[in-house]
């Protein structure tokens, strides 16, 4: 077990940072016609390894087996029906390999202080990667941290994304991700956890620091001195910088999601302690209107969308191929792994008017991409084994590892809406399945217990 959580957090730890090989590729490269092997893959396959016999000793544990295992059958199916096997085969060994973990993991994860430091080092990373993000949009590029996957973004360089405000042109930070939509999901994640931290440590404070027995001034004394209000104290502090750091990556999908996110937080946490929900929206108040303030011309340009705006009519394109696909193949898909080049094979781009190389992109809705590679069965198995997840998260009360959990794959799949990295992107898949690590851990254990 030891091995286990070492190599967990070895695994948490090489998510922000995509350092890889190239394998093989097309000249010119292609991002998603390459093969690649990630510094983080070998993390995940130790940790698969060391996770085997917890799994094998308790194959019968999971009940939802049968929706995931169907899942995973219809993308191995995919395969043979792919055009380009390599690329199909490379992705369907890295979800065996992401879903052989997540169920591994329940066990390491159903100890709650391994929730806890998994949420300590989730908090640190995002912290980071937001003052790296922060450093991005001061000096409008990148801050010489290519060793670690940093990418040469520049406000000169047409590759890089941009938003324009009173006529600017400004960079959307990528910290070390591959695009700013990423970055922003990877903060998400970073605030939930540090949301569950401060929640957690608020309890335990008004548990632990007071007694009812004392009077005012004595229990206010050990209120200063208790080690867990300076625990919030700094939680707190990491939470706004985390904030700021996204509102750099200008990620409007990623705002919302956050949003959501934070709001399933309070609402679960209003279902135990109205005293600490009301803590914690007052948390948020503060940060929000400070960035807001401070920010507020950003923002408002930013916040507004409109049909024309590339962003948009880009994803309504690609949600359009997607559905075309779907249609054409609607048992198996594509094969896993192959929606863009079977996109290019089948004239599709070019028949919505998207000539270049670099608007050939996967679908930009995470179902639908799904779908349209391992088939409508194999996408609804695996919404099936996501709703059967969330389902008994829902049901629990009193646990804020279930509400952290629940409000954290909520977040994700809600983010899943309008982007594909949770798919096909190494970072974005690893943020997905310890999501539903984390959530399994969580929902299993009110199974076992007895929770209906």
């Amino acid at each position: 077990m030891n091995i286990s959580k070492y190599l967990w957090y070895l695994l948490i730890l090489t998510i922000p940072f995509g350092v890889r090989f190239l394998i093989s590729g097309p000249a010119p490269f292609s991002e998603y016609a390459s093969i690649f092997l990630y510094a983080s893959d070998v993390a995940l396959i130790l940790f698969t390894l060391s996770a085997l016999p917890i799994l094998i000793g308790d194959a019968r544990g999971l009940r939802s087996r049968g929706s995931l295992i169907g899942f995973l059958a219809f993308a191995l199916i995919s395969v043979f029906v792919s055009s380009h096997v390599g690329l199909s085969l490379v992705a369907l060994a890295r979800l065996f390999l992401l879903a052989v973990a997540a169920v591994g993991a329940r066990k390491l994860l159903g100890d709650n202080r391994v929730v806890i430091a998994t949420c300590l080092l989730i908090g640190f990373l995002a912290f980071a990667q937001a003052m790296v993000a922060i450093m991005q949009f001061t000096a409008q590029g990148a801050v010489g941290l290519g060793l670690i996957s940093e990418s040469p973004i520049s406000v000169f360089d047409p590759g890089t994304a941009k938003i324009t405000v009173e006529g600017a042109r400004l960079i959307r930070a990528y910290g070390t991700m591959p695009d700013p939509n990423v970055l922003a999901a990877f903060l998400l994640v970073g605030l939930c956890a540090l949301g569950y931290l401060f929640l957690k440590a608020d309890k335990g404070l008004y548990l632990d620091a007071f007694n009812q027995n004392q009077s005012v001034s004595v229990n206010f004394r050990r209120y200063l001195t208790s080690g867990l209000l300076y625990s919030r104290i700094v939680i707190a502090a990491a939470m706004f910088v985390v904030a700021m750091g996204l509102l750099f990556t200008f990620s409007r999908s990623g705002w919302a999601a956050t949003a959501l996110v934070m709001l399933v937080l309070l609402i679960m946490e209003m279902r135990r302690s109205l005293r600490s929900a009301g803590r914690f929206f007052a948390l948020l108040t503060i940060m929000a209107g400070a960035l807001y303030y401070f920010f507020s011309p950003l923002i408002i340009a930013r916040a507004s969308l409109s049909a024309d705006e590339p962003s948009v009519s880009y994803r309504v394109a690609y949600g359009e191929i997607g559905l075309e696909m779907i249609g054409e193949h609607p048992l198996l898909g594509v094969g896993i792994g192959n929606q863009v080049q079977a996109a290019i094979s089948e004239g599709r781009y070019e028949a919505h008017g998207m000539t270049k190389g670099w608007e050939h992109q996967p679908v930009h809705n995470l179902y639908l991409l799904v779908a349209s590679e391992i088939g409508v069965i194999g996408a609804l198995s695996f919404i099936a084994f996501l709703a059967i997840v969330m389902w008994w998260l829902v049901r629990q009360r009193g646990s804020s590892e279930a509400s952290f959990a629940f409000a954290l794959l909520l977040g994700l799949l809600a983010f899943g809406m309008f982007d594909h990295f949770l798919w096909d992107l190494q970072p974005g898949r690893l943020m997905l399945w310890l999501a539903i690590a984390v959530a399994i851990a969580n929902g299993q254990q009110a199974i076992n217990n007895g929770t209906k």
